[in-house]
């Protein structure tokens, strides 16, 4: 997963399901969904981030616990850093002229 902040004021997702991962359209399309509804329920909870899911093994329908487990950790992760990274720029010395 790749991130960087946007200048809106919601998230945004982008997705990359190559062929090398799910070998049908069928495989591809239902990763999509699953992650874009993944998004959706947590979008609340991100800042203004856009978000790049890049998929590096086929997953299915036995799998989805573990999808959303998954899914559910980094973007945790993702918070956090985005936390920590708002705190260091709040208690960063700002430079200024004195004088």
């Amino acid at each position: 997963m790749h991130y960087c902040n946007n200048p809106l004021t919601w998230p945004r997702l982008g997705m990359v399901v190559g062929k090398k991962t799910g070998r049908s359209a069928v495989e591809r399309n239902y990763m999509r969904r699953v992650l874009r509804e993944q998004f959706r329920h947590r979008q609340a909870e991100l800042k203004n981030v856009d978000l790049v899911v890049r998929t590096q093994k086929v997953f299915g329908r036995n799998d989805y616990p573990a999808v959303v487990l998954e899914f559910t950790e980094l973007l945790g992760r993702l918070q956090r850093q985005a936390d920590a990274q708002t705190v260091t720029q709040t208690t960063a010395p700002t430079q200024g002229v004195s004088g």
